[in-house]
């Protein structure tokens, strides 16, 4: 903010702060029974640009922004996590 009294101009006024993209809702997880594919949904709360699924940390797939869910195929018999 740049506050004038008359043409004199006093110090400007600042204020920092972070706005967060807030992160989607409601993730679930599902592996299918019949094949080696684990369903991913979720609801958005934000217009995003993208969406990256990270499996164990890795990388998987970067979605268009307004996606809502994903078909992982997993390489194989495990444990996955999943953000």
């Amino acid at each position: 903010m740049r506050p004038f009294i008359g043409a004199e101009r006093a110090r400007d006024a600042e204020c920092i702060v972070a706005a967060p993209v807030i992160p989607p809702e409601d993730m679930l997880c599902r592996a299918r029974a019949d094949a080696w594919i684990v369903d991913l949904a979720w609801t958005n709360t934000w217009t995003y640009d993208s969406v990256t699924i990270f499996r164990n940390g890795e990388a998987v797939a970067t979605l268009p922004g307004d996606s809502v869910s994903y078909a992982d195929e997993v390489p194989g018999l495990g444990t996955y996590a999943y953000i």
